[in-house]
């Protein structure tokens, strides 16, 4: 718009020149007062002087001090507004670095697990596994492994068992060998049992491998019925027609030693463990005819507490 007022401005201006120079020329002898009529297309009634379009009232405009109408009619064609040149876009902007993330944590190390306390050894028992330790540290800790089991002492032959007929109670287990030798013609049965109600003969050991330190196993004789019980007792505890069971046969003796027995005036002085059964020690105590030498075989004691047997 700006362009065709200026536009405009100079073809006023021109045409107020032109009608000027028709009635000043020269060629023509008029005065001051009687130019030609413009032609067409030249610019309106010239009002009073301006200094620029607002001293002009309506949509006059102010060309060369004076308010003139703005060029209409039949005058020649403006020239076409030359367009403003395409404004140019700013460079896009510059996204910012991308953001670098923190390092990652670091997970807490591993809990150790705890070490398993082994269970104690007790006369010769494998001690109970330890706990498994409760593992400390960062994601679910490793759980601690559970403790060996303790080593037991070890056992000597033969140790916290009894020879029962067939059987071999287990007195680590609470059991004892129950000897029952019924009046008439049944015949004698020896079984394990847990206690010894209604048994002939109770034989909670046959050596002294089964009995506690300082103590040995006795075999009490009853006042009338012979033996009535096999069992651990104090020494000072064991006399009078009482016998020391010291072993049974070779199965609780030491490798290449026997169960030997003193036995003097239908009385055995002493039970244990030797080299040889010779000498003093006369007979062989056994529990199969493997043990015995010399033509004898194992046979039932005719002295010793039922079950017990020896090589004649």
């Amino acid at each position: 718009m700006k362009s065709s007022l200026r536009l405009f401005r100079v073809l006023g201006a021109l045409s107020i020149s032109a009608a000027a120079a028709v009635a000043c020329g020269d060629s023509d002898g008029q005065g001051d007062g009687g130019g030609a009529a413009g032609s067409a297309g030249a610019a309106g009634a010239v009002t009073s002087g301006c200094g620029s379009d607002v001293d002009c009232k309506l949509d006059r405009i102010c060309v060369m001090g004076a308010c003139v109408d703005p060029p209409g009619g039949t005058g020649g064609a403006g020239g076409g507004g030359t367009g403003g040149s395409t404004a140019t876009g700013g460079a896009p902007a510059t996204g910012g670095a991308p953001a670098t993330g923190g390092a990652p944590g670091t997970g807490g190390a591993a809990g150790m697990g705890g070490t398993g306390t082994a269970g104690a050894a007790g006369g010769g028992v494998g001690g109970a596994s330890g706990s498994a330790g409760a593992g400390v540290g960062g994601g679910a800790g490793t759980g601690g492994s559970a403790g060996a089991a303790g080593s037991g002492g070890a056992l000597s032959p033969g140790q916290f068992t009894v020879e029962c007929g067939s059987e071999q109670c287990n007195l680590l287990g609470g059991q004892l060998c129950c000897f029952d030798n019924p009046p008439g013609p049944q015949p004698a049965d020896a079984t394990c049992e847990t206690s010894g109600m209604g048994c002939d003969l109770d034989i909670n050991c046959d050596g002294n491998e089964d009995c506690a330190s300082g103590q040995i196993c006795c075999a009490n004789a009853g006042q009338f019925f012979g033996f009535t019980t096999v069992e651990c007792r104090d020494a000072v505890d064991c006399n009078g027609d009482d016998i020391n069971i010291g072993c049974r046969s070779e199965l609780n003796c030491p490798m290449g030693e026997s169960c030997c027995g003193e036995f003097v005036a239908g009385v055995y002085e002493r039970i244990e463990c030797a080299t040889a059964c010779t000498g003093p020690l006369n007979v062989t105590l056994c529990s199969d005819d493997s043990e015995c030498t010399g033509g004898t075989s194992c046979l039932p004691s005719q002295v010793l507490p039922d079950t017990f047997t020896v090589c004649r």
